[in-house]
C-alpha cells in the first residue's frame, strides 16, 4: 500500500522509519504551476509550530540527494521543513 511504501523509500534515504525519528515526516503531494504532481516530504517537529522552512537545491536535485539532512536538522531545532523533487525528477510527474 501507498503508505507502506513512502515509510520504504523515507527509511531507504535516512536509514530509520519514521516511528524511529524524534519528528514526524509525511509525504506530501501538490500541484505545479501547470497542473502535474509534486511529491515531497514535510518535515513535522515535536510541538505547536507556525513556520515551515522550504528547501531544495538545484533543478536537477531530488530530495534524497541531501536535502533531507537539513530538513532533519531544522526539524531537531523545532522547525518544520518541506522537501520536494521538482517536475519531472524524482517522484514528481
Amino acid at each position: 500500500d501507498k503508505v507502506d511504501g513512502d515509510k520504504k523509500i523515507i527509511k531507504s534515504a535516512m536509514g530509520k522509519t519514521p516511528k524511529e525519528l524524534d519528528y514526524r515526516v509525511e509525504v506530501v503531494d501538490f500541484p505545479s504551476r501547470n497542473g502535474k504532481l509534486m511529491r515531497g516530504w514535510l518535515y513535522h517537529p515535536k510541538g505547536n509550530v507556525h513556520d515551515v522552512v522550504v528547501i531544495n537545491g538545484n533543478i536537477a536535485n531530488v530530495k534524497e540527494q541531501g536535502s533531507y539532512e537539513y530538513a532533519r536538522s531544522l526539524a531537531k531545532l523545532g522547525i518544520a521543513a518541506l522537501i520536494f523533487d521538482f517536475v519531472n525528477f524524482g517522484e514528481s510527474e
